[in-house]
C-alpha cells in the first residue's frame, strides 16, 4: 500500500469526508487494473489512484457514489459479453474496450463515524450519551448550563442552547432531549439543521 494512499485515506478519515475505496479482486489479460490496483472514490466524483483505464473507470465511479449514498459496500465485474444484472450479489458490466479483458472490483464505502447532538440535559439527555457512546456515536452535548459531571461520556460538551450549522457533517443525528427547557427552541433547531435525523 503506497504511503500516498495512506496518507488521502487518513486526511479524509480525519476530515470526516464520506469516500470509498475501490480495489481490483480478479482480472483476465489486457485489461490494465492489476489485482491490488486500488482506488480512493471522492462524493465529488474525483479519482485518487488506479484502477483501470477509461473501460472501468466510469462504471467504476458509478458504483462508488451508490456505495457511498446507501452505506453498503458493492462488487462489481466487467467483461465482454456481459449484462448490466446483479447475480449473487455482484453488479455486471460488458466491457466496452476492445482488446477485451475482465476485471472485479470491490469497493467499499468509508463513511464518518456516526455523530449524535444532544440538545438538553434531561436525565433521557444523560442516558442516550451514555448509550450512544457505548454504541459507538461520537456524542456532542448541546445544553446551557450543562456540566461534564453530567456528560462523562461525551466527546464534545457546549455549554450554550444555539445548535451551530458547523456541527453538522454528514451523518449527524440532532436529538432533542430538553424536557420543558425551551422544547420548541430546540426542536426548530434540530428540523433546520440539515441533520440526517432529528
Amino acid at each position: 500500500m503506497s504511503n500516498d494512499f495512506i496518507d488521502n485515506y487518513s486526511r479524509l478519515i480525519k476530515e470526516k469526508n464520506p469516500f470509498a475505496v475501490a480495489m481490483v479482486v480478479n482480472r483476465t489479460v489486457p485489461s490494465s487494473g492489476k489485482p491490488g490496483d486500488k482506488a480512493i472514490i471522492l462524493q465529488d466524483g474525483t479519482i485518487q489512484g488506479w484502477i483501470g483505464g477509461g473501460c472501468t473507470r466510469g462504471i467504476v465511479l458509478k458504483e462508488a457514489l451508490l456505495a457511498i449514498q446507501q452505506g453498503k459496500p458493492r462488487m462489481i465485474s466487467i467483461a465482454p459479453g456481459s449484462e448490466e444484472v446483479i447475480k449473487h450479489g455482484v453488479v455486471s458490466y460488458n466491457m466496452t474496450c476492445q482488446s477485451g479483458g475482465a476485471v472485479s472490483i470491490y469497493i467499499e464505502p468509508v463513511l464518518p463515524r456516526p455523530h449524535v447532538i444532544i440538545l438538553g440535559k434531561s436525565q433521557i439527555a444523560r442516558a442516550l450519551c451514555k448509550l450512544a457512546k457505548a454504541t459507538g456515536y461520537e456524542v456532542t452535548a448541546l445544553s446551557k448550563g450543562a456540566e461534564k459531571e453530567a456528560f462523562p461520556d461525551a466527546d464534545r460538551l457546549i455549554d450554550d442552547d444555539q445548535l451551530k450549522p458547523e456541527l453538522i457533517t454528514a451523518n449527524t443525528y440532532a436529538i432533542v432531549c430538553t424536557q420543558g427547557e425551551n422544547d420548541s427552541q430546540a426542536l426548530l433547531q434540530a428540523v433546520r439543521s440539515g441533520s440526517d435525523y432529528d
